[in-house]
């Protein structure tokens, strides 16, 4: 579970959702990986989101348009961690 400005995010095994911490409402849900999710960052500037799981992918989303952009395969087994520079031109993963 991250908060990230007034909005709760929260990896539930495969899936990554997004919550409104003052409506508590559900804004954006993501079936994330095909195994479990390990690690959730986000860009400085709040428009996208990487994800990395058990099943050795890194995935950069687009929370604007609430969709998938790119999935990186290049990890041998599970891809356990994931963060944007604080920059935001950067990222690294690791497994």
């Amino acid at each position: 579970e991250i908060l990230y400005k007034d909005v709760k995010f929260v990896k539930d095994d495969k899936k990554i959702k997004i919550w409104d911490i003052r409506s508590k409402r559900l804004i954006q849900h993501y079936d994330a990986h095909s195994a479990s999710v390990n690690s959730i960052s986000f860009h400085p500037n709040g428009n996208y989101m990487l994800s990395s799981g058990n099943d050795g992918l890194v995935k950069i989303w687009d929370l604007k348009l609430g969709q998938i952009i790119y999935t990186l395969h290049g990890h041998e087994g599970p891809a356990i961690g994931c963060n944007f520079s604080n920059c935001g031109d950067f990222f690294a993963t690791g497994g």
